[in-house]
Order: structure tokens, then sequence, then C-alpha cells
């Protein structure tokens, strides 16, 4: 499924406002460098009851925060609480746990009624991350929680075909591919919330494959559709890191608790296992160029291969590769076979 703004839902849009950074403690305006209520460093400590006017009796809790937790590949959930009053502004300061490239915390800004967001920015599969929270008061004065730590979900395997490859198939360059992996081959994962999908392709044996470009899509539900048009409201192209992707040799093909050949192309999108058949389209280059990818035999209800060769076109009729196309040409050739699609993953 296509994931569109309104897709994402109002409860995944982050509202604050953001800035990559030295976090808020370093900025307490209302406090003279010069006093002792000023820590001579960017330690995250509230300020001292003098510095705001309060004795130690009086002074109000910094927050607490509640719950950090990952909803997905690309989002976490943090919730707080406090009992004070008089909050302007909430500032949450985000790190990676373990960074040695030692990047910057991001930092976010609410006003004082928030009490929960889904942080969508720049989260990392897998990735732990430490949260604070801090309250900031009319004088400019923040009182800053304790650490509660937190970690983005990982991708789970929906599709796994890579140990069934039993051959190579050679001679792509100039084809359009669409493999239609059917609803029922699409292993449910541990969630119900999916945000990202990975393909991850495989080359031959014996030659590398050259892709132009990769587009992924629920079949079209029209009356009288061909099994390898895609829905147009849903076709969606999926990033390649460069044009054209190579696809490296496949030398073997290794069990997946071990690092296992194959290029990842990941996007935004949300695969519905067991409900939705999934058409993956790969346009390979156009000749002198050749591709070659691994393959595998599949019943009709698992997987069906559809291509078409689009250069060189026949006398006095060029066509255009088909890929991004949602209604595709007819006469593709077709097999119960997959080629080159070894895993998806979602997530």
């Amino acid at each position: 499924m296509k994931i569109s703004s309104r897709d994402q839902g109002k409860k995944h849009v982050n509202h604050a406002k953001h800035v990559i950074g030295e976090p808020p403690e370093g900025r307490r305006s209302g406090v003279s460098a010069r006093t002792p209520c000023q820590p001579s460093d960017k330690r995250v400590v509230p300020l001292r009851p003098a510095c705001r006017g309060l004795s130690s009796a009086a002074m109000p809790q910094p927050p607490i925060i509640t719950a950090v937790e990952g909803q997905d590949v690309g989002t976490i959930w943090v919730s707080w609480h406090s009992d004070a009053s008089g909050i302007q502004k909430f500032w949450v300061a985000r790190k990676k746990v373990y960074d040695p490239q030692g990047s910057l915390p991001v930092t976010f800004s609410f006003p004082g009624s928030t009490g929960s967001f889904y942080d969508t920015t720049d989260i990392e599969p897998y990735r732990e991350y430490r949260y604070r929270v801090g309250a900031q008061y009319s004088d400019g004065s923040i009182d800053w929680s304790l650490p509660k730590y937190g970690s983005a979900l990982g991708y789970e395997f929906t599709f796994d075909e890579a140990d069934a490859f039993i051959a190579n198939s050679s001679e792509w360059e100039g084809y359009t591919l669409v493999q239609r992996i059917e609803a029922a081959a699409l292993r449910p994962i541990s969630r119900q919330q999916v945000k990202r999908v990975v393909i991850r392709l495989y080359g031959s044996e014996v030659q590398t494959a050259s892709i132009d470009r990769v587009f992924i899509s629920r079949p079209d539900p029209a009356p009288g559709a061909k099994p390898y048009d895609s829905d147009p409201d849903d076709l969606t192209e999926v990033p390649l890191a460069q044009t054209p992707l190579v696809v490296p040799k496949t030398s073997n093909v290794q069990p997946l608790h071990f690092p296992v050949p194959g290029v990842d192309l990941t996007v935004d999108y949300i695969v519905r296992p067991q409900v939705e058949p999934l058409l993956i389209a790969v346009d390979f280059t156009r000749r002198p160029t050749a591709s070659a990818v691994r393959r595998s035999d599949a019943p009709p209800a698992r997987a069906v291969a559809y291509w078409f060769q689009y250069d060189p076109p026949p006398p006095g009729q060029p066509v255009p590769p088909e890929a991004r196309l949602a209604r595709r040409s007819a006469g593709y050739a077709t097999t119960p076979r997959v080629y080159g699609v070894g895993h998806v993953l979602i997530g």
C-alpha cells in the first residue's frame, strides 16, 4: 500500500519544532553565566531552587518519562508526565546510545500541554536512543527528567525465497520483469504496524545484473486488468543508490543467520501479508549490458513471473520499458517462478 500523508495518520506526524545541535540544557536564558546557578559545563541538570525563586519544598519535580516504545522501523512513541504548573514549553532531547561518529543530539519543542509524541525524525531501525524531557518555565529555567531508553523495531521476513534458488537465469538485458508474489505467500509478522519494505535482490552465480528502475505496488483491482498490471494509485518507485544499479554475482546463498549476498532496496510502503498480492516491477538495462539473476521454481499459488522485451523493439515499433507503467502491454510471457527477488522484509 502506497504511503500518503493521510495513511501516516496524525498520531505519527511530528508537529514539534526540531533543531540539530546542542540540546536546550546549554541554553538557559534568564540565568547569568556568572552565577552559581549556571553549571560551567553542559550537563543536563535541573536549575537550583534559588535560581527559580522557590524553596526546596516548593520546587516542582522534573518531568517523568513514562514510555519510550518502538512502533515500527521508523517510529518511537515517547510519553511523559509532570505535576508542575506554569510550564510554558517542553523540550525533548534525543541522543543515539552507541554512536562512534559522535553525531549531535536532536531536540524537539512542544507546548506545555503536550504529554507525548511519535518521533519519526531520522529514526534508524534497531537503533537504541536515549531521551530526556525538560519542562521550561516563564523565567526560562528548565527542569530535566532522568533519561529513559528505547529502540526502534527491526525488519522481519515476509517472503523468503533465497534458499529455494536452484539455477541461474541469464539474458535479462532489455527486459521488464514483473514478479508477482501472492498474498498467501507473504508471511505475517509479529506486529500490525508496518511502514517500510526491504527488497533483497540476487544476481546470478556467473553474472551481475544491471537495473534501471524498480517499482512496487499491489495488483490493479479494476475489472479486466491483467495480473501484472499495477494499481495506478499505489504504484511506488523504489529508490536506487545509483542508476544503473549493479547487483553483484551471488557466490552462494547463506543461511539466514549469516550475512547474505545481495542488494537491499528500501522504500516507504505498506505490505499487507495474507491480504494483497505484491508486484515488484524491474527494468533491466538495455544491451549491451548483460544481466543475470538467480531463480527458483514456485507453485502458481505462491509466485508467478511475467516479462516483456522492450529492447530491441519490434521493427518500427519503439516501446519504452514498462516498470513505471501501471497498465502494461499485452502479451507478457509468464511462468510460475521467482527471478532475483530472494527476500522481502517489512517493518
